[in-house]
C-alpha cells in the first residue's frame, strides 16, 4: 500500500464510520517525536438543527470535553511539582511512599481525621435507615495508609459513584431512601468527594475520583490553570485558549456538541459541565479535575507528542524513567478483568478491557494514570505502550518502541461505546500494520479550506430535509439526525 493509498485507506475507514451512523464526527490524529504525521477528520461538529440548519463541520479549532485525558495532564504538573521541588512543605519526588507527607496537603486521608476516606464500605444494614432516611453503611477501617502513589495509579481503594454498584447506592439508592451524597461532578462540594472506600488500599487497580487537583492547589498556593500555564502551556507553546481546565468563553465559542445514540439510531445532543472554576475553588469545594478538562485536539496531540519525546522540559530524566512504566506489577497489582462490569450507561458501557491484548487482561499502571500494555494487542501496540481516555470518547495511545502516537477523537457517549471502540480499534490497526508508509504532513497545512472540502463531500452522503420538513435519504445514508 502506497502512502497516497494509506491516506485513502485512513479517511475511507472514518468516512464509513459516518455514513454507517457511528457518531457525527471522527478525527485522527498520528504523530511522532516531530511532528503531527496524519490529520484525518471527517463528520460534523453540529449536527444539522434549526441553527446552524446545514450543521456545523469538525475541524481542527473545534473544543472538545477532553474530561479525563486530563489525568495525565494532572499526573504531569504533580510530577514537575514534585521534581522541582515547588511543595511548600518540602515533599519531592522521593515522597510518593510517604503517607505522612502526603497527609501535611491531603490530612482527609490521616486515620485521625475522622474523614470516611479513611474506612472501607463493605455493604449496608438491611432494612435500616439513620435518622435522615438514609440507608446505614457497614464500614471498617482500611488497614493500609494512601499515599500519593496509590492516588496517581487509581490503587487508594477508591471508586467513582457511576463505576460501582456500592459506591452508586450512596449517591442514588435504589430503594428511593435519602442519599448519603450528591455526584460531586455536578456541585463540587469536598463533603461529596469525602465518601468511604470500597477497596483496601494498594490491593486492586479501580477507576476513581481525582484528589491529585486538590493536592496541588494545596501544595502550591496556585489554581490548577496557573499550574498548568506554567508547567505546561508556556514550556510546549500550547495557546493559552485551547487547553483549559476551565470552560472560559473562548473554549464555549468553538466547543463541539456531544451525541448519544438513542434506541432508534437517532442522535441526541447531550453535555456535561463537570463543576471547575477559573482560580482556587472557595473553601469547601474542589475541581472535579477527573472531567474538566477542555481543550481542542490539535492542542492536546502536542502535549502527547511531549510524552512521546519524554521532552526534559516537562520532567527530569530521571523522573521520566520511573513515570512511563507499569507501577502497579511490581507491587502485585494487574488491572482487573472485566475491568468495569458496572456503570451508570449514561457515563459509560461496561467493558472488560480498555484495550485486548494478547492474551487478554494484560494491562498495568503507570504514575501517568495510563494503561501500560504488558503484551501485544490486537491492534498492534507494542509492549510497554500507554494510554488512556476522556468520558466522551477521545482515546491517546503513546508507543515508545514504534515511536508514534495517536490520538482519536469521537467526542461521543458513552464511554467505550462498542461501536466507536470497534472503529478506534480498527483505525489503530490500519495505522500500526502500515506504520512505515505514514506521509509526513505538517498538520498546519491542514486547512479550514481542507477541513470544508471535506465536510462538502460528507454533506453529499447525509439525509437532508425535504421540503414538507421531513428526512428523507439522499445519495446513501449518513448520519441519523
Amino acid at each position: 500500500m502506497s502512502s497516497t493509498d494509506f491516506q485513502n485507506a485512513l479517511q475511507a475507514c472514518l468516512d464509513k464510520a459516518i455514513v454507517n451512523g457511528v457518531t457525527p464526527a471522527l478525527q485522527c490524529i498520528v504523530i511522532n517525536k516531530e511532528k503531527i504525521l496524519h490529520n484525518t477528520i471527517s463528520g460534523l461538529a453540529s449536527t444539522p438543527s434549526a441553527s446552524p440548519p446545514d450543521g456545523k463541520p469538525f475541524t481542527n479549532d473545534s473544543a472538545l470535553l477532553l474530561a479525563s485525558c486530563n489525568k495525565v495532564v494532572l499526573s504531569i504538573v504533580a510530577l514537575s511539582v514534585l521534581d522541582k521541588r515547588q511543595v511548600k512543605t518540602g515533599m519531592g519526588i522521593e515522597h510518593l511512599d510517604d503517607h505522612e507527607k502526603l497527609v501535611e496537603i491531603l490530612p482527609e486521608f490521616s486515620p485521625s481525621s475522622g474523614s470516611p476516606l479513611t474506612k472501607i464500605l463493605e455493604g449496608f444494614e438491611e432494612g435500616v435507615l439513620d435518622s435522615d432516611g438514609r440507608k446505614v453503611m457497614k464500614l471498617k477501617y482500611a488497614k493500609t495508609k494512601i499515599t500519593l502513589r496509590m492516588l496517581l495509579t487509581h490503587t487508594a481503594g477508591m471508586v467513582c459513584d457511576w463505576t460501582h454498584p456500592l459506591m452508586a447506592e450512596l449517591y442514588a439508592p435504589t430503594d428511593g431512601s435519602v442519599p448519603h451524597k450528591q455526584p460531586p461532578w455536578q456541585l463540587g462540594r469536598m463533603s461529596d468527594h469525602e465518601v468511604p472506600l470500597i477497596f483496601e488500599p494498594d490491593t486492586t487497580y479501580a477507576t476513581s475520583p481525582d484528589w491529585i487537583a486538590l493536592f496541588l492547589t494545596r501544595a502550591t498556593g496556585k489554581s490548577l490553570r496557573t499550574l498548568y500555564q506554567e508547567h505546561v502551556k508556556e514550556p510546549l507553546g500550547i495557546p493559552k485558549d485551547d487547553f483549559d481546565v476551565f470552560r472560559s468563553p473562548e473554549i464555549e465559542r468553538k466547543l463541539a456538541d456531544i451525541y448519544v445514540r438513542t434506541p432508534t439510531g437517532d442522535f441526541f445532543k447531550v453535555d456535561l459541565v463537570p463543576y471547575a472554576t477559573e482560580d482556587i475553588p472557595p473553601p469547601g469545594y474542589m475541581v472535579y479535575a477527573s472531567g474538566a478538562f477542555w481543550g481542542t485536539s490539535t492542542s492536546f496531540a502536542l502535549f502527547i507528542q511531549a510524552l512521546l519525546r519524554e521532552d526534559t522540559r516537562l520532567l527530569s530524566k530521571a523522573v521520566w524513567d520511573i513515570a512511563t512504566v507499569d507501577d502497579i506489577g511490581p507491587r502485585g497489582i494487574r488491572v482487573p478483568s472485566p475491568e468495569m462490569p458496572y456503570a451508570n450507561p449514561m457515563i459509560s458501557a461496561t467493558f472488560d478491557n480498555y484495550i485486548d491484548t494478547i492474551p487478554k487482561g494484560e494491562l498495568g499502571v503507570n504514575l501517568l494514570q495510563a494503561k501500560v500494555t504488558l503484551s501485544k494487542t490486537v491492534t498492534g501496540r507494542s509492549v510497554g505502550s500507554y494510554g488512556w481516555a476522556g468520558a466522551a470518547n477521545t482515546h491517546w495511545v503513546v508507543d515508545p518502541s514504534k515511536e508514534i502516537a495517536i490520538v482519536f477523537v469521537a467526542h461521543f457517549l458513552p464511554f467505550m461505546e462498542p461501536r466507536v471502540i470497534e472503529t478506534r480499534n480498527e483505525i489503530e490497526k490500519l495505522i500500526f500494520d502500515h506504520l512505515e508508509r505514514l506521509p509526513e504532513i505538517d498538520w498546519f497545512l491542514f486547512t479550514r479550506d481542507l477541513a470544508q472540502s471535506v465536510y462538502v463531500e460528507i454533506k453529499k452522503a447525509q439525509k437532508i430535509v425535504s421540503e414538507e420538513g421531513i428526512y428523507e435519504e439522499k445519495s446513501r445514508a449518513s448520519l441519523r439526525l
